[in-house]
């Protein structure tokens, strides 16, 4: 007995009390997406959006096909600007182009349909790579993980992201896109 009490004692009480009094620790209800669970939230999300959507991506590729599913992002964050959301995108620009690579060329051709639509777009400065795949949406939502905004990573590809609800958390990763802009 007196050996259980020592470890509560010893260990278990101090671990909570840090955990209790961490300044760093966030209260936040976070939903694990695979595959195209994704997707189908933060349609609901972009859809319901009412002040603002800010979104960091390292590739987001569209198409002229508009069942292409990143298609259908792009549409969404355009009527979310017609309604008055505040939207902007921050996307990935290379330094130079990669062999093979059509990174570059998406995220402008993605970019200037976003821009013709209200959406303000920008990109990161070339020498750094922005590898994030980061959405808040109305400081409250966060979306983060694997997906990028592709046919593939929103359809077919093995992905996993995770949406977290909770203001703090969303404050923070705002802050962080908008500091690299």
């Amino acid at each position: 007995m007196r050996k259980e009490q020592d470890i509560i004692f010893k260990f278990i009480i101090p671990l909570l009390l840090v955990f209790l009094f961490s300044g760093s620790s966030l209260a936040a209800d976070v939903k694990l997406l695979t595959n195209q669970e994704y997707l189908s939230l933060l349609q609901d999300k972009i859809r319901g959006a009412r002040e603002e959507i800010i979104v960091s991506m390292y590739l987001f590729r569209t198409s002229e096909n508009e069942r292409n599913l990143s298609t259908k992002l792009r549409t969404d964050l355009i009527s979310a600007a017609s309604r008055g959301v505040k939207v902007s995108v921050l996307l990935e620009k290379e330094k130079r182009e990669r062999k093979g690579s059509s990174l570059n060329e998406d995220n402008r051709q993605t970019a200037a349909i976003l821009s013709r639509g209200g959406v303000k777009v920008f990109f990161d400065k070339p020498d750094v790579t922005t590898h994030t795949k980061l959405v808040v949406i109305d400081n409250r939502f966060v979306f983060i993980g694997s997906h990028n905004f592709s046919d593939s990573a929103l359809g077919r590809n093995n992905e996993a992201s995770v949406m977290v609800d909770s203001p703090e958390m969303a404050g923070k990763a705002a802050s962080f896109i908008k500091g690299i802009r």
